[in-house]
Order: C-alpha cells, then sequence, then structure tokens
C-alpha cells in the first residue's frame, strides 16, 4: 500500500467582507494484493487499485456588530482504476 497526501491552506482578510479562507487536500493511494497464482503469475498483483482524490474549500466567515456567519463552496472530484 502506498498513500501520498498533500495538503494546502491559506486565509485572507477581504475589506469590509471579512476572511475568506482556501484549502486543498490531494491525496493518491496505491493498493496491490498478491496470491499464489497458477502459470507463473504469482510475481503479478492479483488485485491491483488506485484512486485519486481531491477536494477544494472556499469559505468566507463574517462578523458585524448584530450578526455573524459563514458561507462557502466544497467540491470533491475521485478517480477509481
Amino acid at each position: 500500500i502506498h498513500h501520498h497526501l498533500i495538503k494546502v491552506s491559506a486565509f485572507s482578510k477581504l475589506k469590509g467582507l471579512g476572511r475568506i479562507t482556501f484549502l486543498y487536500g490531494g491525496q493518491y493511494n496505491q493498493r496491490e494484493e498478491y496470491d499464489i497464482r497458477r502459470a507463473g503469475r504469482s510475481e503479478r498483483p492479483a488485485l491491483s487499485l488506485n484512486l485519486i482524490s481531491n477536494v477544494v474549500d472556499v469559505s468566507i466567515d463574517h462578523e458585524k456588530e448584530k450578526h455573524s456567519g459563514s458561507f462557502g463552496l466544497n467540491g470533491t472530484v475521485k478517480a477509481n482504476t
């Protein structure tokens, strides 16, 4: 099993609007399973799976005298082979 992960986060304060936060996370997972196989194929994996995942989050947090809140967007993309 091989697992690779990257995560990046950044924020900025926007005058009159609040704090905007950006987050990106990416993963690559590779899994191979071996078993005793016939015809000299034991060196080849019986099962080989790859998964690539990407996540993006963007949010804005605001605070005013009488109210506060946040809103944002989230996106996820995954690919399996």
